[in-house]
């Protein structure tokens, strides 16, 4: 397990600029509760491998390949290039965060790839 040393300014401004999505489920928003219980419990240390056009993200956590899908991994793509980036994984909500030196802790709700669904809230049918 592993955490970040000093307190961190979490970055969730890039959620809705970028996406017309307003779910709040796997593999689209980040809910602030849901960065808050992320963050208060360390995090896996993870190798991550990003697919932008499939929007999969890969994951090696213990030696073993996880693969999860995000509709906006561009900007995780965009914080995996920023020095001194370390990629936690919070498994218990589905949580990954980036931190760089000197930046804010980037932050991903990511969904197990067999889970992929459209940006439609299927509630309003």
């Amino acid at each position: 397990m592993a955490g970040y040393e000093e307190p961190v300014e979490i970055d969730l401004s890039n959620q809705l600029r970028k996406s017309e999505c307003s779910l709040f489920r796997p593999g689209h928003q980040v809910n602030w509760i849901q960065v808050r219980r992320g963050m208060s419990e360390p995090g896996v240390a993870v190798d991550v491998h990003v697919e932008p056009w499939l929007g999969t993200v890969q994951l090696v956590v213990d030696g073993r390949a996880e693969f999860y899908w995000n509709h906006t991994v561009e900007d995780l793509v965009e914080a995996l290039n920023r020095p001194g980036a370390l990629p936690l994984w919070h498994p218990r909500v589905h949580l990954l965060t980036v931190k760089g030196i000197g930046s804010p802790v980037a932050a991903l709700n990511l969904a197990p790839a067999a889970r992929v669904e459209s940006c439609r809230d299927t509630r309003q049918a």
